[in-house]
């Protein structure tokens, strides 16, 4: 479960909407399992919002196997979020996972990278803060991104 984003994947854009769809093969047949969006704001920072088959949200373990009805298509309670800085121009940043960093992730923190089971109401706070960020770490984040304990009390 969860998001990973590959080595050297980034928007084509400075900023703007991506749409985030992927398929597995399940059972001889193509399962959409996907959903979700990202959004890329001016200072390279990318705010992912999931809720597809396999990422952290209610009814994600039992959506495989069609025990639920929280339907991706249909409507979910929650999702997945991941923060991340997409810039290629500033070394060793691109693709660095900032979760962790955004007090309203904080509680949700799944691993490194992701927080989830977030709920709709607290998205507007996290793009915000997403957007005001200065979109290079300072030194205190690299250090709190690296040192769980200095993270959560960063």
């Amino acid at each position: 479960m969860g998001y990973s984003m590959k080595q050297g994947e980034s928007m084509k854009i400075n900023s703007g909407f991506k749409i985030c769809e992927g398929s597995k093969y399940v059972d001889g047949e193509f399962m959409r399992i996907g959903h979700g969006f990202h959004i890329k704001f001016e200072n390279s920072v990318v705010v992912s919002v999931q809720f597809g088959y396999v990422h952290y949200r209610t009814g994600c373990d039992l959506e495989f196997e069609g025990k639920n009805g929280f339907s991706p298509l249909e409507g979910v309670p929650d999702a997945e979020v991941a923060i991340f800085i997409d810039d290629n121009r500033v070394s060793g940043e691109q693709g660095v996972f900032i979760t962790r960093l955004c007090l309203e992730c904080r509680n949700a923190l799944v691993d490194d990278a992701v927080a989830g089971w977030v709920k709709p109401d607290r998205i507007p706070e996290i793009l915000k803060w997403a957007r005001d960020h200065s979109g290079t770490l300072t030194p205190e984040e690299k250090k709190a991104i690296h040192d769980e304990k200095d993270a959560l009390s960063f």
